[in-house]
């Protein structure tokens, strides 16, 4: 068995949104418990992931479970890229392949 030399996130990722769009898992019916929201920040501009990563998500994890068993109605939601498409709209376009936003003239 061969393994990717690289790591293309598209494939992976839209099948996984896709599927947890379909069964609503980030879906938070708002009722009488106060609420607590999370959402997980982009990713940094290297694509590089190392041990502060894991310690804000395991930090993220931690709040969240605490909320839920405090009775909040705790919602975990990760960060999504519109924001990087307004960029583009507004005729701004990610630089290089890192795709960080920047200005362009």
């Amino acid at each position: 068995m061969e393994l990717a030399t690289g790591h293309s996130p598209e494939a992976v990722e839209n099948r996984w949104y896709e599927y947890w769009m379909q069964h609503k898992l980030f879906h938070s019916t708002p009722d009488h418990r106060p609420a607590y929201t999370v959402v997980i920040p982009p990713p940094n501009v290297t694509g590089v992931l190392h041990m502060g990563h894991m310690l804000n998500n395991s930090i993220q994890d931690i709040l969240v479970r605490r909320a839920r068993q405090r009775g909040f109605n705790a919602c975990w939601v990760p960060w999504y890229r519109p924001r990087l498409y307004r960029y583009r709209s507004e005729g701004r376009r990610p630089s290089g392949s890192s795709g960080h936003p920047e200005a362009r003239p």
